[in-house]
């Protein structure tokens, strides 16, 4: 039979397993599925065509794209166990890294013959792409599904895509199943993992063909495991559930340990971390174990992982995660800062320039020596920008929790300049953040903590406040219809902000433009200058005068006596009637508290706050 004849076979094989395993998932009842299966000469016929798929598979005589479209046949009639304790299916993924490794008809018939001939690359990414399909069709075996795309990518490091194996973890971590997440997340964690495959591991005394074939799959293949390093370091807090926006309760006794965090070890913060997420404790743990024992490149990335773990998760895991970056790179940000201090490289240089090259040349060689042992792990360049954006969080959070024992934790007691600090200081750290390490949602992550964010927003103050709001407009409702009923439709007039009551009087509008209101409103304006704040301005230009605006001497203006009021702007400006375009309770007894939509006769302004008369 022809080449093409045996391709066209196998793909209508691969047709009707996938059309019939799309039937047998869509029937809901028991005859459904006997209509599905067939009577018992279809069954027998789909068996001998399972057989004969097997055969295909595993000679390695026939072609690459053969053998591909009988095991896309077999991936569709096999009944793919929904966990490990599942029936067996027809292939497993030893099989098809033994079977990916031969027959591909890609290198020299030595290297063949002594070594392997791995499939094409287009061969292998139709395959990849059928095993997504399976998996979108069942993802309850996405732990096999998974392990036969990790046999893959070991038996064929070079010829795999890496998008198709993170659109496969993408799929699995979409599912709203805790198992299928967690099918995913070992997935990629076995890939970084994994040791070297056999196709990069030939004999030493092999040829330099094999030996060159080995080096590009050995460098595929680490290339694989520094981008699932990337991939678990973007999608761990995804996959667990923990951000540091989403504060978990925390047993007594975790509680208790972490208050010594300084004094607990790294043995005790990884089983406080095992005790509140299981998932996320073993992916840091994976991650420190490769930045210990794996390449270089693999370190940095599951450096950069662990960083990206530690500013998006809470406690205990971001304290864990700082004591293993810092027990990775310590020496060498020790070791740097001696240097510096000591001169560094210039000490040497100085030292030759003396006369003295022997002495200097041992200098030099120790400072290399010292240098070296400082970084062992080769990860300080990742893990000091990480360090010291950690160290900015934790020094702000405890200024923060200083503060708060100062001024409480209510907005309107701390000084605006204060709140107004943090506020920059938040800010400053979020972009920090998402410039040098990663993305984190401006709109959720408080660097400086929980607490700071409510001293920002002010949302508990504000909840505290409606509900007082909405408390003082009942009472004050009810005091307005008893003065209504009293009054009989007279207009009450009262003052907000100021203690004594104003009698409503109108202002000659002629007399604003005249020189002494000028004069006077200039005169006002100089003096509460100083109350201003100004946003651009640095925070050290910003002094507040320790007087209040109630205490400025107002004796020398004997207009302003006459008036009973002024004003920071434009006091003497007649404000018409207007209506309420908010609600607002009052605090103080001299305060009258309006509702939206109310309408006010609006006298003067003074300092912010109107003198109002209320239409009754």
């Amino acid at each position: 039979m022809s080449h093409a004849a045996i391709c066209s076979a196998t793909r209508v094989v691969a047709v009707l397993a996938e059309s019939r395993a799309h039937a047998l998932a869509a029937a809901r009842t028991p005859a459904d599925r006997a209509a599905v299966l067939g009577d018992e000469d279809v069954q027998h016929l789909m068996g001998q065509l399972e057989q004969r798929m097997i055969a295909i598979a595993s000679d390695a005589g026939f072609s690459a794209h053969q053998r591909e479209k009988a095991l896309e046949a077999l991936l569709w009639f096999s009944q793919l166990p929904a966990s490990s304790r599942g029936a067996a299916p027809l292939l497993t993924p030893k099989q098809i890294a033994q079977w990916l490794s031969s027959g591909g008809g890609t290198v020299s018939l030595a290297v063949r013959a002594i070594f392997a001939d791995p499939w094409p690359e287009d061969v292998v990414a139709t395959f990849m792409l059928a095993l997504s399909r399976r998996l979108l069709s069942a993802p309850a075996a996405a732990s096999f599904l998974l392990s036969c795309a990790t046999a893959v990518a070991c038996a064929a490091p070079s010829r795999v895509k890496q998008e198709q194996l993170h659109a496969m973890w993408d799929v699995c971590l979409r599912a709203n199943v805790p198992a299928i997440k967690l099918a995913g997340l070992q997935a990629a964690l076995s890939i970084m993992c994994a040791p070297t495959p056999a196709i990069a591991a030939p004999p030493s005394a092999a040829a330099p063909e094999v030996k060159a074939l080995a080096s590009r799959e050995e460098a595929a293949m680490v290339a694989m495991s520094r981008s699932a390093a990337w991939w678990i370091g973007d999608n761990a807090n995804f996959g667990s559930g923990e951000y540091s926006w989403k504060p978990r309760t925390m047993p007594d006794q975790i509680v208790q340990q972490l208050e010594s965090a300084d004094g607990a070890n790294q043995q005790q913060l990884a089983a406080a971390a095992i005790a509140i997420n299981p998932i996320l404790a073993m992916l840091i743990a994976g991650l420190q174990r490769v930045m210990v024992t794996g390449l270089w490149e693999i370190r940095a990335a599951a450096a950069q992982a662990i960083t990206k773990v530690a500013i998006r998760s809470g406690e205990p895991f971001r304290i864990q995660c700082y004591c293993i970056l810092a027990s990775a790179a310590a020496g060498s940000i020790a070791h740097r800062s001696r240097s510096s201090s000591r001169g560094g490289p210039a000490a040497a240089a100085a030292a030759a320039d003396s006369g003295n090259n022997g002495a200097a040349a041992a200098a030099a060689a120790s400072a290399a020596m010292q240098g070296a042992a400082a970084d062992p792990l080769g990860v300080a360049v990742v893990a000091g920008p990480a360090l010291e954006v950690l160290d900015h969080m934790y020094a702000g959070e405890l200024v923060v929790d200083q503060l708060l024992v100062r001024y409480g934790p209510r907005r309107s007691k701390w000084p605006k300049k204060l709140v107004k600090t943090l506020e920059k200081r938040n800010a400053a750290l979020v972009a920090a953040i998402n410039e040098r390490l990663c993305y984190v949602p401006k709109e959720h992550f408080w660097p400086l903590g929980n607490a700071a964010k409510e001293l920002v927003t002010g949302k508990e103050e504000d909840d505290d406040e409606t509900k007082a709001r909405k408390q003082k407009e009942k009472e004050a409702k009810e005091a307005a219809d008893k003065a209504a009923a009293a009054a009989n439709g007279e207009v009450e007039q009262q003052q907000a902000p100021q203690v004594e009551e104003e009698p409503r009087r109108r202002y000659d509008s002629s007399e604003e433009g005249s020189p002494r209101a000028a004069d006077r409103q200039a005169n006002m304006l100089d003096k509460l200058q100083g109350y201003d704040y100004d946003p651009n301005a640095p925070p050290e230009d910003l002094e507040y005068p320790d007087d209040s605006v109630s205490q400025i001497d107002h004796t020398d203006d004997e207009h302003y006596r006459e008036q009973g009021a002024a004003s920071d702007d434009e006091s003497d400006i007649l404000l018409h009637r207007g209506v309420a375009m908010y609600d607002f309770s009052p605090e103080e007894e001299d305060e009258v508290g309006v509702s939206k939509g109310e309408t006010v006769d609006v006298e003067y302004e003074v300092g912010g706050w109107l003198q109002v008369g209320l239409v009754i």
